[in-house]
């Protein structure tokens, strides 16, 4: 609770066993992310320290990573963790939003680092004896530091702080004051007193005016003032009332008017969520059950909201109500809600709360699963679809040498695993691979194609046809041809989804007339109501929406199964809603048989998938509306995996777009792949290529992966580790814009706002430049 801005970072090895990247608390059904992924410790700033960029886009936090400290920027969409440069002193950081530097030192010297360019420039310099002083903070208008100082302090830090905080307190150092001018570097020291002075703050409104406080034993000290920073405007905030009364760890409300602190009268006794106005002295004050009490609250920037971050049971309170909190001001009091439990947190870490600038997330440290490390909860609940990471491993004790067998693959085709300096030779090397492990070789056969059905649609014809994938195999597709086309046009392969409905196939992205109910549902939750292939004729594009194997035309038929397996269908009316439905469960049943027949075959389910999309593009190659050097692929989940491979291993694919399928296969052991299909297993794949190492076999040529934040069928972790290896294997094919990775905040989906960027993408590389 009497804690300085003294924040030191970790020094011993720590485990770095397996933590969870995001799950739902159990007990209070909120999400809990964590931000900081990497193997390391790290550390978020101190409660009243300002961290984020404007609008929140970028968080800055400090972390311990190869033995060595440093000062990073996390992505608050993607969760991925950029260095920015070396940190020495953990205490003297401040973010300033606006112009997007982080203000740091290192020794006497006060250094501005770029969040964005990671350029560092040097401000100016402070006395040798400063640094042990607090700060630093940063004015309204970013034109100003300031910090504190006490002559002499030195020497008492190097005693156990048993002795120094106290000591100190009793000492009367000479302390003070200071600004520092940004622009100039110029120092100013305004005040002077023989007080220990921290924890100064700027007011978020007022560039002039701060807020500091004496520093001690909370009992002895009149503890929080306010002066402006010319050095006039002295005054003192809340007077104490009775013996053993404390206040403290204020901070200011964003109006600029309040500064809030914790008030308990007397100590442990009575607890309050305390404002006083800072010019009038009129206080409110929040009565709090000891319970509800934490070390450290703060304040959401819309002032709608307060949080905070639990106590410890070394101060008298179950250690199974420590916790991050959300309070509600209303009627005179705040009604408290626990966001997060904090199970098996050592308090000597303060996990020190901060709102994100949206108010939406509470982002606090802790070391509850081992490691310090830095989280946020969402201070709404879960989503019902959320669903939560289990808390041990799907395969239990064999967990350990499965995850260490799968970090410990070769990848030796990854074009990241050694110089090739032969990139089409490399690209064909490992199309042979894949196909090897593949293992699915038919025969070629005539695409013997026919028209079974022509509607005409608003802007453009959709054909309903059949074409061979193989010589005993055929498929249905949607062949969408836009009205009034001049020429041979660009065409794109769509490619349906999964989603655990079998019954059908190009239905679920094309528009039908008079859809089930349950196609519709399905539709609405995966496309955001917009089948996407009807928006790409109207673009413009020809468009092929084949069924793939196991899916609509080429489904599991239940009338072929055995009575014991199709029972559940009797009576029911093919084609019927209950009968789709019923089809549903029956299909996904039998994908494990359907699964260990074709390994027993002496093939692999891909194998199969990827070879009918091959077939598709023969198809498509021979339409006479078809610009043959203009196709691109696209797909949603199953789909999206289908268009990763259909773009890595077919060159007449000059675009791709992946949506809702691109991971690490690694990051899936510990508990992801009990949601996937066995429709994705290629053994022995990893000894070669990982996923992202597959689909940049068709690199530079462009590419658009489309990832969702809430998609429990991935961690963020895998999804971000996929998209910086592809984006290093474009980098260094020096065509980094040939790649784009796109993190909208939605559960499993490729809705209307990805669509649009999706389709925008197509537009770009197969109509406005071309992408040969």
């Amino acid at each position: 609770m009497f804690s300085l801005l003294l924040i030191a970072f970790a020094a011993a090895p720590v485990s770095q066993g397996y933590v969870p990247n995001e799950y739902v608390d159990p007990d209070t059904g909120h999400r809990v992310v964590r931000l900081t992924r990497a193997p390391g410790e790290y550390t978020s700033f101190y409660f009243h320290q300002n961290p984020f960029t404007v609008g929140g886009d970028k968080m800055v936090c400090t972390g311990v990573q190869d033995g060595r400290n440093w000062l990073l920027a996390i992505d608050m969409k993607t969760y991925a963790m950029d260095r920015l440069c070396e940190c020495q002193d953990a205490g003297h950081v401040i973010v300033a939003p606006k112009r997007r530097e982080v203000f740091h030192l290192r020794g006497e010297t006060i250094l501005a680092t770029h969040i964005d360019t990671k350029e560092t420039r040097e401000i100016g310099k402070i006395s040798p004896e400063w640094v042990h002083g607090a700060g630093f903070t940063v004015n309204s208008d970013e034109t100003l530091l300031a910090g504190t100082f006490a002559d002499g302090i030195a020497e008492w830090f190097k005693k156990p702080r048993g002795e120094w905080f106290g000591g100190i307190h009793g000492a009367h150092l000479p302390n003070g004051l200071y600004t520092v001018e940004i622009a100039t570097g110029k120092i100013n020291v305004f005040y002077r007193e023989n007080e220990w002075l921290t924890h100064i703050q700027f007011s978020p409104t007022d560039p002039g005016a701060l807020s500091f406080c004496h520093e001690g034993p909370w009992e002895k000290v009149q503890r929080i003032w306010v002066i402006r920073a010319d050095g006039t405007g002295l005054k003192a905030i809340h007077e104490r009332t009775m013996e053993n009364e404390i206040a403290g760890h204020e901070f200011w409300d964003p109006s600029g008017r309040m500064l809030w602190f914790d008030l308990q009268t007397p100590a442990w006794k009575n607890f309050s969520l305390a404002g006083a106005d800072v010019q009038s002295g009129k206080e409110t004050r929040y009565p709090l059950n000891p319970d509800h009490w934490s070390f450290h609250y703060n304040i959401a920037p819309d002032g709608s909201m307060f949080c905070g971050d639990g106590g410890a049971s070394q101060h008298g309170r179950d250690a199974l109500t420590n916790g991050i909190y959300l309070y509600r001001p209303k009627d005179g009091s705040v009604e408290p809600e626990m966001l997060c439990r904090l199970t098996g947190h050592d308090y000597a870490l303060e996990p020190c709360v901060h709102f994100t600038p949206d108010s939406r997330w509470v982002v606090f440290r802790s070391n509850m699963h081992g490691r310090q490390l830095v989280y946020a909860v969402e201070v709404a609940k879960a989503a019902d679809k959320t669903v939560p990471h289990a808390d041990k491993s799907h395969v239990a004790n064999f967990y350990p040498f499965m995850q260490e067998y799968a970090d410990t693959r070769p990848v030796k085709l990854s074009y990241l695993s050694k110089e090739w300096p032969d990139r089409d030779a490399w690209a064909a090397q490992g199309r042979a691979k894949m196909s090897e492990l593949l293992a699915y070789h038919p025969d070629p056969a005539p695409a013997g194609a026919e028209i079974l059905e022509t509607t005409q649609k608003t802007g453009y014809v959709r054909y309903r046809v059949r074409f061979h994938v193989t010589a005993d195999r055929t498929t249905e597709a949607f062949l969408l041809i836009p009205d009034g086309l001049k020429g041979p046009a660009p065409a794109v392969i769509a490619l349906h989804d999964h989603g655990a409905f079998y019954y059908y196939g190009k239905e679920k992205i094309c528009e039908t007339e008079n859809p089930l109910p349950v196609l519709k549902e399905h539709i609405d939750s995966s496309y955001g109501g917009r089948p996407y292939a009807d928006e790409l004729a109207r673009h413009g594009f020809v468009v092929l929406a084949p069924d793939a194997f196991y899916f609509g035309s080429q489904r599991i038929e239940a009338e072929q199964l055995s009575q014991v397996y199709a029972e559940p269908m009797k009576g029911l009316a093919p084609g019927s809603n209950e009968y789709v439905e019923k089809h549903k469960a029956l299909a996904g049943r039998q994908e494990e048989i359907i699964a260990k027949t074709l390994f027993d075959a002496g093939t692999t389910w891909p194998g199969v998938l990827f070879q009918g999309d091959r077939a598709a593009v023969d198809y498509l190659v021979t339409r006479p509306e078809v610009d043959a050097n203009r196709i691109g692929c696209i797909g949603l989940s199953i789909g999206g995996f289908r268009s990763a491979h259909l773009f890595a291993l077919d060159p007449r694919i000059k675009v791709g777009v992946v949506a809702g399928w691109m991971t690490t296969y690694g990051s899936l052991v510990y508990d992801h792949l009990h949601f996937h299909t066995w429709m994705i297993f290629v053994p022995g794949q990893l000894d070669w290529l990982d996923l992202p190492d597959v689909v940049t076999l068709n690199a530079p040529r462009p590419l658009m992966v489309v990832d969702c934040l809430q998609d429990v069928l991935f961690t963020h972790e895998g999804m971000r580790a996929a998209e910086k290896k592809i984006g290093d294997v474009y980098t260094r094919m020096g065509a980094p814009d040939h790649f784009a990775c796109r993190y909208d905040d939605v559960p499993h989906s490729f809705n209307p706002p990805a669509q649009d960027a999706a389709i925008a993408w197509l537009e770009r590389w197969l109509k406005d430049t071309g992408a040969n």
